[in-house]
């Protein structure tokens, strides 16, 4: 990994071994006048990595973050949002309580 440290390779590579699937986007890819050197990320967490939490958590945020600054290029900067997609249907059940 050291040897590729810096590459959009890289940044992949810390996701897939992760078994989280996520677009990135570098600056010239993206659509409208962007800033060089910048890229955004989404990162699908459709799996609960961290099973004592939610699956969407501030530490998790905060940990896939400190990943990606350890291998991206250092001279970019970067957006990153994350988000779950579910394959299978969603079930609500709900409940609600009138009182007088």
């Amino acid at each position: 990994m050291h040897r590729y440290k810096g590459t959009r390779w890289a940044v992949n590579e810390v996701f897939r071994v992760l078994g989280i699937e996520i677009e990135l986007k570098e600056w010239w890819e993206q659509s409208g006048s962007s800033q060089p050197y910048t890229f955004d990320l989404t990162a699908w967490a459709n799996d609960n990595l961290m099973s004592d939490q939610a699956l969407l958590n501030p530490d998790l945020y905060a940990r896939l973050r400190r990943m990606i600054n350890s291998v991206k290029p250092a001279r970019s900067s970067y957006g990153f949002k994350i988000g779950a997609v579910f394959t299978q249907p969603l079930r609500w059940a709900g409940a609600m309580r009138g009182g007088r």
